[in-house]
């Protein structure tokens, strides 16, 4: 609905100078009248971004939603590809003990949590 547009519109957790699209619609805008929209403040996207949304910016709503849900979409394989290229590293491997801790450190932690929990035992005791 256009007031779920207008709201979402106005939000600052999903709106901001950079990423406005009521900015590249402004942009495009003062580019159909021969107006620089670089002229002011106003717009902030590269020139590539607003010449590549220069024909969204007259489509319908749910060809721009399709759209916006595709680059998400896509978006998300990437961040998940290259998260899954950095797992297979030996570097994430050792920040992240992919491959299992040693007999040593698995003892060290197994004490470790023993100790905090005869700790929390005392500290009930004593408390109640």
């Amino acid at each position: 609905s256009a007031e779920f547009r207008e709201a979402i519109a106005a939000r600052v957790e999903v709106t901001t100078a950079v990423t406005s699209l009521t900015r590249i619609r402004e942009g495009v805008f003062l580019l159909e009248r021969g107006a620089s929209p670089y002229a002011g403040d106003m717009l902030h996207q590269p020139p590539l971004l607003l010449y590549l949304m220069h024909p969204l910016c007259h489509a319908p709503v749910w060809l721009l939603a399709g759209v916006w849900t595709v680059l998400d979409l896509l978006c998300a394989l990437l961040l998940w590809r290259v998260a899954s290229l950095y797992a297979e590293t030996d570097e994430a491997r050792d920040d992240c003990c992919l491959d299992g801790a040693s007999e040593e450190e698995e003892a060290e932690e197994e004490q470790d949590v023993k100790d905090a929990a005869e700790a929390l035992a005392r500290e009930a005791k004593h408390g109640a």
